[in-house]
């Protein structure tokens, strides 16, 4: 996986086995080509030579009208319901592996952000629909951050009924990447990954919002921030801090006999494999 993985992890937290899993590289790559080829058109048009964070918001401002949604929709059709359709394969690929309990008998923690977090949900869909409850007692908390996915209370909530402590779900109101490529390609309105998900019958204090919005920049901040973001969700302590501090490196400490321990428990990251990358400065 480039960039992230089990180093997300805070350091010192030897009794936690951190896990990677790289799925569909090739077709999350070309999503990625396709969007920023598009949003750098639309850049130069808007302020040739500059190329930004800022300036390509702004741009996107000008082009947010239905003939250019058209025009995008048309642009990366293709590539973006691919990109979905592996996703949801991956997630009930990853559900029948967990279900098998493979890992073992250990709870386990997924993350995911983008195209990964979709991953994330469909595999907790795919447990909460396994014959005689099969798929209880397996995760423990699930992080979905930016999830390309709708908001619907009722899909949360059966995802929610699956996990064992919580199920978070980071969003940033302000993350125009996400709502112009979900919203050139599908009918959904209500999109987790940029709003709050209304708690639905049965999930209780399972599900958690933690708003994102004045934390990062923007879409590509999740995989550039993903080690801040796992601290601040509380991956490793069970609960959000909203100090949004930077991470501390904390030096591991040696065991007193030299032997590693087996870890109690196993963390899952699943990220976008360059689903976009970020625009290159000229």
């Amino acid at each position: 996986m480039a960039g992230v993985g089990p180093g997300a992890l805070p350091r010192g937290e030897r009794r936690r086995e951190a896990l990677a899993l790289r799925w569909e590289s090739k077709e999350l790559r070309k999503l990625g080509s396709a969007i920023s080829k598009f949003l750098e058109s639309q850049a130069k048009s808007y302020a040739a030579g500059l190329v930004g964070n800022a300036v390509i918001g702004a741009a996107f401002a000008t082009i947010a009208l239905p003939a250019q949604l058209m025009s995008f929709a048309d642009y990366i059709d293709n590539a973006w319901t691919v990109a979905e359709q592996r996703a949801d394969q991956a997630g009930e690929q990853l559900a029948r592996a967990l279900a098998l309990r493979l890992h073992g008998h250990r709870p386990v923690t997924l993350v995911g952000y983008g195209m990964g977090a979709r991953v994330v949900l469909k595999a907790l869909l795919a447990l909460s629909e396994l014959d005689n409850d099969a798929g209880l007692g397996i995760v423990e908390t699930a992080i979905c951050l930016g999830t390309p996915d709708s908001a619907d209370s009722q899909l949360w909530a059966r995802a929610a009924s699956v996990c064992g402590h919580r199920l978070v779900n980071g969003y940033h109101e302000k993350d125009w990447v996400l709502g112009f490529v979900y919203r050139a390609t599908t009918t959904t309105l209500s999109i987790a990954g940029l709003q709050r998900v209304a708690a639905g019958h049965g999930s209780g204090y399972l599900l958690e919002n933690v708003d994102l919005t004045d934390t990062l920049r923007g879409h590509w901040d999740y995989r550039e921030k993903l080690k801040e973001l796992v601290e601040m969700t509380g991956v490793t302590s069970g609960f959000t801090d909203y100090s949004k501090k930077p991470v501390i490196e904390r030096a591991e400490k040696e065991s007193p006999n030299g032997k590693k321990s087996k870890p109690l428990c196993m963390d899952i990251f699943l990220d976008e494999d360059e689903f976009l990358e970020r625009p290159h400065s000229r």
